[in-house]
């Protein structure tokens, strides 16, 4: 299934691009579509985890504009992780392989709230979700 942009988003950035000259703060995932890892089986989405640490990022990456994908396809342009439950980062890595989407960042759900808390998105390279990386956020 392929998803696109709401329709919604889709006029709001039409208007914001007529109107102001750069990305307004409050729109400042208006390009994004995020696929939120809180599903105990990847793709399943009746598999949704009871009180995840994410289900608080949902609504404010929508108030900021993302659009959130229910399934992890070709849309998606980050993924966010709770870093308190990463077992599935490895099936995560592995379906963005298959669908030829190795770039997308996976980042923790700290990258939502401090770029919404400096009002612009965030270098996704600070806010690695794994125990592998090295960053100290």
């Amino acid at each position: 299934v392929k998803r696109a942009p709401s329709l919604l988003n889709n006029q709001l950035e039409l208007f914001e691009m007529e109107h102001f000259r750069e990305t307004p703060w409050w729109a400042i995932f208006r390009t994004r579509m995020i696929y939120l890892d809180r599903y105990s089986i990847l793709g399943n989405t009746d598999s949704l985890i009871e009180f995840s640490n994410l289900d608080f990022i949902a609504p404010l990456l929508l108030f900021y504009g993302a659009d959130i994908a229910d399934i992890l396809d070709d849309s998606v342009t980050h993924v966010i992780i709770d870093p308190d439950d990463t077992s599935r980062i490895s099936k995560i890595r592995k379906r963005l392989k298959r669908i030829r989407r190795t770039t997308v960042p996976l980042v923790s759900a700290q990258w939502v709230t401090d770029s919404i808390e400096q009002h612009e998105d965030l270098d996704e390279r600070e806010y690695p979700c794994c125990e592998t990386a090295t960053s100290t956020k």
